[in-house]
């Protein structure tokens, strides 16, 4: 009788664990029907707000009158493909897309480019309402500095401390700075064809002496081993980051700001991995933020006038080192495209370079006397054709920048365009009008002995209106000391070199695709080699 009730027990027991797995079971089951519902709504309403968006972009949205690709008025990832993964192609397509829809094209869902150079004036002139576009300055990582304020009142209470740094009379002034390190640059190529006849890479060189430029600018000190012009190999640490800190990642960031959220999260060692111009950015930003405390460690006992003098007590540390590297890179990559793109065009034209030359021996007969001042050189018709042609086809900040119409909008080139829209346009169709420069891809400096007021105004390299390059002056003062210390002082034979090799794509200026330019250099009669 007992087993039997044991065995009742058993079964009544097994009953109940079963109905608990079962009823677990269910439980388990609803809480996965739950999930891969939940899932399923999200996703589809994902979808579903996507193809939403896509509809508005191309039919109601206020742009979507404007000619362009469909993919373009859907989605940035037509702008990214150009920028990313075709590495810098975009300034290029967007061209093709102009000759196929016209002056002003669709390239993103907020976006309209606009090729006339009418609308350079109308987007860049100095009454202009318009603003700077945020989101192109925060992929830059230049939010914090002057370049990238979007405030004009921000900006102009930044910039207040420095402003008359970069006036023509201030310009002139640091005219003794550029004349020692073009005096370097000169004496240093001197000591490399002594000691090493094989051909020179100029464009390296060009780099070296346009970052001591800047630095000289920039900074009340810099030591030694930071200098571009440390010897004649023409090696530093940054000729080389300013080159490589040029490359997709920046755009990637402009795409896909995530990444840049993303990005700050890792480790400095992991970053550099994945995003190769971070690594060069990232050990930029550290080495500038270091000479920054050095420098500031002497004042307020500053031995000369510079940026960081300025500026020293006005901003935070992390403002002073985006400013001071944004100036450093602003001040070097534009110069070191038109420096050796201008040496390039000179010297593969043998009449070119000898007319030149005898223009500057007939202004500077001793050759290893003190070069004529600006004032001088700027006078010379040859000279100044060939810096006025580099400027020209060089193009500065070919990408515009990109601006904000303002909350009532805007016409540009005649065409009204809707408040909070993005508008932009290219230097590139400034310079190459055919209706001001005939034959506008040709290099010819004769252009310029009778240059028009229109040609005067149609080189724009450095932008225009109230936000345009404060550098403009400097920047051309060494353009023509520069070429002047190359030109009268060696002459030149292009080594492996050609205009394939200046064929460019677009990181916010002009990248070059070939090989650097490199060049057989034999010191001109007379010329001595000087304290190094």
């Amino acid at each position: 009788m007992r087993s039997l009730v044991d065995l009742s027990e058993q079964v009544s027991l097994l009953s109940a664990t079963s109905k608990l797995r079962l009823s677990k079971l269910r439980l388990d089951d609803l809480y996965d029907l739950f999930n891969v519902q939940l899932f399923t709504t999200i996703a589809l309403g994902f979808v579903a707000y996507r193809i939403g968006l896509v509809i508005y972009r191309l039919y109601f949205h206020p742009l979507a009158h404007f000619p362009g690709p469909k993919l373009a008025a859907a989605t940035t990832l037509y702008r990214a493909y150009w920028q990313v993964w075709q590495d810098g192609e975009h300034v290029a397509q967007f061209t093709r897309l102009h000759d196929q829809y016209g002056p002003v094209v669709r390239v993103a869902p907020h976006t309209v480019h606009f090729r006339n150079p009418q609308a350079f004036e109308d987007i860049f002139k100095f009454n202009s309402k318009l603003t700077k576009a945020e989101d192109f300055y925060d992929h830059l990582g230049q939010g914090d500095a002057l370049f990238g304020l979007v405030d004009e009142a921000a900006h102009k209470q930044r910039f207040k401390p420095a402003a008359d740094l970069f006036s023509r009379k201030k310009a002139m002034e640091f005219e003794t700075f550029i004349v020692k390190e073009s005096e370097r640059f000169s004496n240093l190529l001197m000591s490399r064809i002594a000691r090493d006849p094989r051909p020179v890479n100029i464009a390296r060189a060009y780099r070296a002496v346009a970052l001591d430029v800047i630095q000289d600018f920039t900074f009340d000190f810099v030591p030694h081993h930071l200098r571009g012009l440390q010897d004649d190999n023409f090696h530093s640490i940054y000729t080389h980051t300013t080159w490589d800190v040029m490359d997709w990642t920046a755009y990637c960031f402009r795409n896909w700001p995530l990444a840049l959220s993303f990005s700050n999260q890792l480790p400095q060692w992991l970053r550099k991995h994945m995003f190769p111009g971070e690594a060069a950015n990232i050990e930029s930003f550290d080495t500038i933020q270091q000479l920054v405390k050095d420098n500031k460690a002497v004042g307020p006992n500053w031995s000369r006038d510079s940026l960081l003098s300025r500026m020293a007590d006005k901003t935070t540390l992390a403002q002073l080192t985006s400013e001071c590297q944004g100036t450093m890179f602003g001040g070097v990559i534009n110069m070191a495209n038109m420096l050796p793109y201008g040496a390039f065009c000179v010297s593969q034209d043998p009449a070119l370079q000898e007319r030149l030359f005898r223009e500057l021996e007939a202004a500077w007969p001793d050759p290893n006397s003190p070069a004529p001042s600006f004032e001088e050189l700027s006078q010379l018709p040859i000279l100044k054709g060939v810096i006025q042609e580099s400027l020209r086809l060089m193009h500065g900040i070919i990408v515009g920048p990109p601006r904000l119409t303002p909350a009532q909008g805007a016409v540009i080139d005649g065409y009204p365009v809707p408040g909070n829209m993005i508008v932009s346009t290219s230097s590139l169709y400034v310079h190459t009008n055919p209706a001001v420069f005939p034959e506008p891809e040709k290099f010819n400096p004769s252009r310029w002995d009778n240059p028009t007021p229109e040609m005067e105004k149609s080189v724009v390299p450095f932008s225009k209106g109230k936000r345009m390059c404060p550098g403009k002056q400097i920047s051309i003062m060494e353009l023509f000391i520069v070429q002047a210390y190359t030109f009268r002082k060696f002459h030149l034979v292009p080594y492996n070199t050609t205009f394939e090799d200046f064929k460019w794509k677009v990181y916010v200026s002009l990248h070059f695709k070939g090989r650097f330019f490199r060049a057989n250099m034999t010191p001109r009669p007379g010329v001595k080699m000087g304290a190094i």
